[in-house]
């Protein structure tokens, strides 16, 4: 078996443009996965890791034997099964492939469960939701996974709902009916919510809720499930996001209905949400968090100046609107950064915007003595009897530097107890030749047959270009990519980041 594995490698360096050498190399790797030995099953992932690069198609043929390794006891090869599985996805088998992922999840636990929910949450946003063809399907999904408890990576999740919502505008009506359905979920009230755990989904359901309330047919549901009395058992982040919810809601619904006359016997939605948060934000202006008081005497200054200039026949709605007009897009990660750099008023973030607070002389001892009035000279004594040592700062050339960086990797490379990330057989430092299939005795017509990829296939298309059965269009998804920078700043400077 070591013989045959240096064999695989050998063709993976020199000869992995040929595709029937690939696909011999990925049925003998078969053989080592599915030998009992863990040693050679993990082997025999690695090198077919190594395939995919070059012929993901092939190494998708083998989807089944890999999914099975999900069941190894050993967790360091259920991880490298992981890895693969990331890179056999397509637009086709992406719904399969995530599907198997979940089921998984439901038996799994620990750190295994949470790195299952992080490669399915990878593996689907990769290169802008490339893979995805349904994006109410990839709600759906995140909010199934919500009702796992006990995992980690509530974060991951939040940040992916707001992500797709914010970037495919065609979802974002679904997205809304879905949070809110997510607020109205009692099992994150009842549980012990904590910070970064499955709670973070009310993170992301609460602000879409609010950034997109025009899209919900009737706003007191989405109000009533923001103004439930046990949410001030949530982290105060995601309360000041509830707060900041309902204040949208409540704007946007008094512009829907600022003119709209109810039907005889029904009262007015604009007097049942005022009287709905009138009665219930006083729970939260007695929170122990600063910002979550703040946020909501805010409110309930606002909610008291509409009543009063309501009852003397004076619409202040515009005004209330007014504070969400703009929409919210995405952000460039060096936005920032690219103030100091290109700003058209080259603003210099370092400097103070007014003049520092100069202390008075109490604050200043109280500062220097300690909190509690310590008499600290023990320091200067201290300072004192230490012996001066000037420091030398040692100056290295850049062929200096260049030469212990080599030294320290060749050391590191002779060690075999350390083994990093980057470690590959590819990128030791002998010569790699690519070998010619003229040299193994076989005709031309014999090597066109065997060392040539095969070309899309026909299979499945009629005349004309049209699809078999009649199907249905496709729906359509646009895919935001862009990001917003600094004013004189082109896109074309922020990075983009395929996860």
């Amino acid at each position: 078996m070591s013989l045959l594995y240096e064999c695989i490698q050998t063709c993976i360096i020199g000869m992995k443009q040929y595709a029937a050498i690939m696909r011999l190399c990925l049925t003998k790797l078969r053989m080592f996965i599915e030998h009992p030995d863990q040693n050679l099953k993990y082997l025999g992932l690695l090198a077919m890791h190594k395939i995919m690069t070059v012929y993901p198609k092939g190494v998708s043929e083998h989807r089944d034997i890999v999914l099975g390794c999900l069941d190894d006891e050993d967790s360091t090869i259920r991880m490298r099964a992981l890895d693969l599985l990331q890179g056999m996805v397509t637009r086709k088998n992406l719904q399969l492939i995530i599907r198997k992922l979940i089921s998984h999840v439901e038996d799994a636990e620990g750190e295994f469960r949470d790195g299952i929910i992080e490669k399915i949450i990878i593996t689907c946003s990769q290169k802008h939701y490339t893979y995805i063809t349904d994006f109410e399907w990839y709600i759906g999904m995140l909010v199934d996974l919500t009702h796992f408890n006990d995992i980690s990576h509530g974060d991951l999740i939040r940040d992916q709902l707001l992500d797709v919502c914010v970037r495919v505008k065609v979802v974002r009506e679904y997205g809304v009916e879905q949070m809110i359905q997510l607020l109205r979920d009692p099992r994150f009230l009842n549980e012990n919510p904590q910070e970064k755990g499955i709670c973070e989904a009310l993170y992301a359901a609460s602000w879409i809720t609010g950034e997109y309330c025009d899209l919900t047919k009737d706003h007191l549901p989405a109000l009533e499930a923001l103004l439930q009395p046990r949410v001030t058992s949530l982290p105060y982040h995601i309360q000041s996001l509830y707060l900041s919810a309902i204040l949208k809601l409540f704007s946007r619904l008094c512009e829907r209905y600022e003119n709209v006359t109810p039907p005889a016997g029904k009262r007015n939605k604009i007097d049942i949400a005022l009287e709905m948060i009138e009665t219930k934000i006083e729970m939260f202006t007695r929170s122990q968090h600063l910002e979550v008081q703040e946020r909501a005497c805010f409110i309930g200054g606002v909610i008291e100046t509409f009543k009063t200039q309501r009852a003397q026949g004076i619409s202040i709605t515009s005004e209330v609107t007014v504070m969400f007009g703009d929409a919210l897009n995405p952000v460039a990660a060096i936005a920032q950064q690219k103030v100091r750099e290109k700003g058209p008023s080259k603003v210099n973030l370092d400097e103070w915007i007014n003049d520092p607070p100069e202390f008075p002389d109490e604050m200043t001892q109280y500062a220097e003595n300690g909190a509690m009035g310590v008499d600290n000279s023990w320091k200067d004594w201290e300072h004192e009897m230490a012996p001066e040592v000037s420091p030398q700062a040692v100056t290295l050339t850049k062929e200096e530097l260049a030469a212990r960086r080599r030294a320290r990797n060749k050391a590191k490379s002779a060690d075999p107890y350390f083994l990093t990330p980057g470690d590959d057989p590819e990128e030791e430092d002998f010569p790699i030749q690519s070998i010619d299939p003229n040299q193994l005795g076989m005709t031309d017509e014999e090597m066109r047959n065997a060392f040539t990829f095969k070309t899309t296939s026909s299979r499945g298309r009629s005349r004309g270009g049209r699809q078999r059965g009649g199907r249905r269009p496709r729906k359509q998804y646009n895919v935001m990519t862009e990001y917003e920078m600094p004013e004189g700043v082109h896109e074309d400077e922020a990075p983009v980041k395929h996860a």
